[in-house]
C-alpha cells in the first residue's frame, strides 16, 4: 500500500506571542519532535564592500566603548579603596607552552604505496 502524501498539519498558536487569528504549521515528517534551539550567533562575514566597512567601524566602536567602560569601572572601583584589573598580556610577550591550552593532534602517519615508495627510493638514488 503506498504511503499518503506528507502533509503539515495546522495548529493554532498559543502563549505569550499567540496573536489572535494566526496559525503554524509544522513539518509532516516530524512526527511530534521537539525543535531544538539552536544557541550562539551564526555570524557571517559580510560579502558587499559597504557591508565590509560598516563592520570595520562598528568593530572599531565596540573596542573603543569596552576601554572606555573599563576605564570607567576601575577609576569606580579604586576611587572606593578598592582594586579593579583587567588582565591581558603585555604586547609582544609569548605565553609558556605549558599555559597555551590544548595540544593540536598529531597528524595521522601518510600510509604510501609500493608505487610511490619505489619513486621516493629513485629520486634519493640520483639526488646530489
Amino acid at each position: 500500500m503506498p504511503q499518503g502524501q506528507l502533509k503539515s498539519r495546522v495548529k493554532t498558536a498559543r502563549g505569550r506571542r499567540a496573536t489572535v487569528g494566526k496559525t503554524t504549521t509544522t513539518t509532516g515528517n516530524r512526527h511530534g519532535k521537539i525543535i531544538k534551539q539552536r544557541k550562539g550567533t551564526f555570524e557571517k562575514k559580510p560579502k558587499k564592500t559597504a557591508a565590509v566597512v560598516a563592520r570595520a567601524t562598528s568593530a572599531a566602536i565596540t573596542r573603543e566603548v569596552n576601554a572606555k567602560n573599563e576605564l570607567e569601572f576601575s577609576r569606580k572601583a579604586t576611587s572606593s579603596g578598592g582594586t579593579f584589573r583587567v588582565l591581558r598580556r603585555p604586547e609582544g610577550v609569548e605565553l609558556d607552552p605549558r599555559l597555551r591550552g590544548p595540544k593540536p593532534k598529531k597528524a595521522k602517519p601518510v600510509v604510501k604505496t609500493p608505487g610511490q615508495l619505489q619513486k621516493e627510493k629513485e629520486a634519493a638514488k640520483w639526488s646530489y
